[in-house]
C-alpha cells in the first residue's frame, strides 16, 4: 500500500509541484480503479517510478508525466493542478460540466464531498474523489479521461472542480479529434489494462 506523505497536509497549505503531482497521480489512479501495476502496464512507466512519484520522491521527467497522463486519458496539466489552479479555472469556465453529471450532483453529496476534502484527511480526500467518480458514472458518463478528471477535481474543489475537470477533458478530447461538437468514444472501446476488482 502506498504511503501518502503529501496527502496528509491540509489543502490550505501550499504543496510543492512534486506534492501536487503525487496527490493527483494517486487520485487519478484510484479514480481509474487501477493498481500501480495497471498504470505501469498502460503507460510504459515502471511501477517503481510510479510508486516514487506517488510518494513525492524524486523529480520525474516531463516525458514520464506525459506518458502517465496519456495512459489515464487526461491532459498533462490536470496532473499538475493544485487547488489554486482549480479555483482559477472554475471562475473562468462558463460551462460547469456535462449537464447530466451536474444534475446527478445532489446537494447532500456535494456537502459530503466538501466535508471530506475540508477534513484534510487523505483517506477522506480519496473518498471525495470516489464520490465524484460515482456522480459521473451515475449520470452515464464512463469516459476514462472524464472519470479520472472528476476524481482529481473532486478532491481539489468538490462540485465545481468535479464538473470542470470532466468538462475540460471533454473539450480537449473534442479539440484533438478535430470536431468541437463531439466527444470521442468512451474509454473501454480500445485496449486498456484490466480494472482491479473492488
Amino acid at each position: 500500500m502506498s504511503q501518502l506523505p503529501y496527502m496528509v497536509q491540509s489543502q490550505s497549505k501550499s504543496l510543492s509541484s512534486n506534492g501536487v503531482l503525487a496527490q493527483n497521480l494517486l487520485l487519478a489512479r484510484i479514480g481509474a480503479n487501477w493498481t500501480q501495476h495497471n498504470l505501469a502496464e498502460a503507460s510504459g512507466v515502471s511501477r517503481a517510478t510510479i510508486a516514487q512519484i506517488e510518494a513525492g520522491i524524486g523529480d520525474p521527467r516531463l516525458s514520464t508525466v506525459e506518458l502517465l497522463a496519456a495512459a489515464l486519458e487526461v491532459p498533462l496539466l490536470l496532473l499538475l493542478y493544485g487547488r489554486a489552479e482549480f479555483l482559477a479555472l472554475a471562475t473562468v469556465v462558463s460551462t460547469p460540466g456535462p449537464e447530466a453529471a451536474a444534475a446527478a450532483l445532489l446537494p447532500s453529496k456535494l456537502r459530503t464531498m466538501n466535508y471530506l476534502v475540508d477534513s484534510g484527511n487523505p483517506r477522506n480526500r480519496l473518498e471525495a474523489a470516489r464520490l465524484g467518480v460515482e456522480t459521473l458514472r451515475d449520470a452515464g458518463l464512463n469516459d476514462l479521461g472524464q472519470v479520472v478528471g472528476a476524481a482529481i477535481g473532486s478532491a481539489r474543489l468538490p462540485g465545481r472542480g468535479t464538473l470542470m475537470a470532466a468538462r475540460l477533458v471533454q473539450l480537449l478530447k473534442s479539440k484533438k479529434s478535430g470536431d468541437p461538437g463531439t466527444v470521442p468514444p468512451a474509454a473501454g472501446s480500445g485496449s486498456r489494462p484490466p480494472r482491479k476488482s473492488a
